[in-house]
């Protein structure tokens, strides 16, 4: 089985050697890396002509298998459709320049799969880390429904979510006029087609809060409120209501009752090194404002 992930890049050495090293490492599967670049002028398309092209064996088996283009894109919706059209995996996802996936993550997902082929979306937990590494928040992941999504927000981010590929074999694609939400979009679409969806009970992935993300700039925010008004408006009368259901829901999951303590590796620093973390009762609330 081998598993697609697409890392749409624009002026982000910061962070997308640690990233790129997150999915290098992840043991006893087969990994095609598409990187996206949009034409970045930080020094990274110099890194990325530094990393060997013919892919690595990991330890406990398992191939990495690095491709990446740089040239100008629409945004990064219009780069991920293009990796979309490139990609062979049998599972497709994407993981974002300042973001990287737990060890074990991606073996998580393929016995998954192997066990419950029925399952064509997959999701689990994550954490919010800081510039530092350290841990802001951890996230249980809510059950996703079209409705909730579309009455609140992305809830589930894309970093903890996997595709089978039939998806974007039907033709489903990004709108490359979505600058932020495109995810959200795309979700609460193939969300209405009605599939199998499977959530597995692990952190599997860091979500690093730099101070600039997009997903939370007031321009995200305007963007969403122009995205929220295409969906029925019976959703938008009933936001309160659904809010309170994604909230039961996340009680149910445990939700609000974090581990006692919290250990996981990242990479980090320059030139990226596996560094350990640990966190004693991390909080579930996020630290930045966000519904």
């Amino acid at each position: 089985m081998r598993l697609t992930i697409l890392t749409p890049a624009l002026n982000a050495i910061r962070w997308l050697p640690g990233c790129v090293a997150s999915v290098a490492d992840q043991a006893g599967v087969e990994i095609e890396h598409i990187v996206l670049d949009g034409g970045s002028s930080d020094g990274t398309i110099a890194w990325l002509k530094s990393l060997a092209p013919d892919g690595c064996r990991k330890e406990g088996g398992g191939r990495y298998i690095l491709r990446w283009v740089s040239s100008p894109d629409q945004g990064m919706y219009d780069a991920l459709n293009r990796g979309l059209d490139a990609a062979t995996g049998e599972w497709i996802a994407w993981l974002n320049a300042d973001e990287q996936y737990l060890e074990g993550t991606l073996e998580a997902v393929q016995l998954a799969s192997i066990g419950h082929p029925e399952v064509s979306i997959w999701f689990g937990d994550y954490i919010m880390v800081g510039p530092d590494g350290r841990c802001l928040a951890w996230r249980r992941g809510a059950w996703p429904t079209w409705r909730s999504i579309a009455a609140t927000h992305l809830y589930v981010p894309s970093c903890v979510l996997f595709f089978r590929r039939r998806f974007f074999d039907a033709g489903w694609r990004f709108s490359p006029g979505w600058r932020m939400v495109g995810d959200e979009e795309l979700l609460v679409k193939l969300l209405q087609t009605g599939p199998k969806i499977g959530r597995i009970r692990r952190v599997l992935s860091a979500y690093i809060w730099t101070g600039t993300n997009l997903g939370l700039t007031k321009a995200s925010l305007e963007e969403m409120s122009q995205l929220k008004q295409r969906w029925p408006r019976w959703l938008r009368l009933s936001r309160a209501l659904w809010q309170i259901g994604v909230r039961v829901r996340r009680a149910a999951a445990g939700g609000f009752f974090p581990p006692r303590d919290l250990r996981y590796r990242l990479y980090w620093g320059w030139p990226p090194v596996l560094t350990r973390f640990e966190v004693r009762r991390p909080g579930w609330r996020w630290p930045v404002p966000h519904d």
